[in-house]
C-alpha cells in the first residue's frame, strides 16, 4: 500500500471517528434533555397527586 493510500485511509478513519463522536454527543444531550423532562413530569405528577390528596382530605373533614 502506498503512503498516499495510508494517509487517505487514516484521514477517512479520523472523519468517521469524529462523526461518531458528534453523534454520541448529540445522543447524550438528547438523553439528558429527555431525563430532565421525565424528572419534571414526575415532579408535576407528584405535586398533582399531593394536591388531589389534600383536597380529598379537606373535603372529608367538612
Amino acid at each position: 500500500m502506498s503512503d498516499k493510500q495510508i494517509n487517505h485511509n487514516s484521514s477517512e478513519e479520523v472523519k468517521t471517528i469524529e462523526h461518531t463522536e458528534n453523534e454520541q454527543n448529540v445522543t447524550t444531550e438528547e438523553t439528558h434533555e429527555t431525563t430532565e423532562l421525565l424528572q419534571s413530569t414526575i415532579e408535576n405528577t407528584t405535586a398533582d397527586h399531593s394536591l388531589a390528596t389534600s383536597i380529598t382530605i379537606n373535603n372529608e373533614q367538612l
